[in-house]
């Protein structure tokens, strides 16, 4: 007998009580209204029927740098057997031709339940964009 396990089906059943990909328990649904989909809520570890503040943050403790924090959320509980979370912070100059690039040295960031903190030089340009990815593999 061959059994096969989908994990965001079991982590669905867990915060919708079904597996169902209907309704409030949809994959593109956003029952909470935080603008995350179920599907990116079960992808960053974050409650879907909860709404949460922003997951990356960013602040200007002086003119030279920026800092860049987030909360990497290691992979555990229901759902999430045998997978990792990685984390990966982008950058991009201009919202006219979006070339998203990772910031070096945070390609890869494997979640371990701690916040991370990013010290990140000011751009000579007067705008920058920033996104955090993420990924369970």
């Amino acid at each position: 007998m061959l059994t096969i396990s989908d994990s965001s089906a079991a982590w669905k059943k867990l915060h919708f009580g079904t597996t169902s990909n209907k309704g409030s328990a949809a994959d593109n649904a956003d029952p909470d209204g935080d603008k995350l989909t179920n599907i990116q809520e079960y992808i960053f570890g974050t409650i879907p029927t909860s709404p949460e503040a922003p997951l990356l943050t960013v602040s200007s403790p002086d003119s030279q740098n920026l800092t860049i924090s987030f909360f990497g959320r290691q992979a555990s509980g229901t759902g999430y057997s045998s997978l990792g979370r990685h984390y990966r912070v982008e950058k991009m100059l201009s919202l006219s031709s979006p070339d998203w690039q990772p910031l070096t040295g945070y390609e890869d960031i494997t979640a371990g339940n701690s916040t991370i903190s990013i010290t990140h030089p000011t751009s000579q340009q007067s705008k920058s964009f920033y996104r955090l990815k993420s990924w369970l593999q």
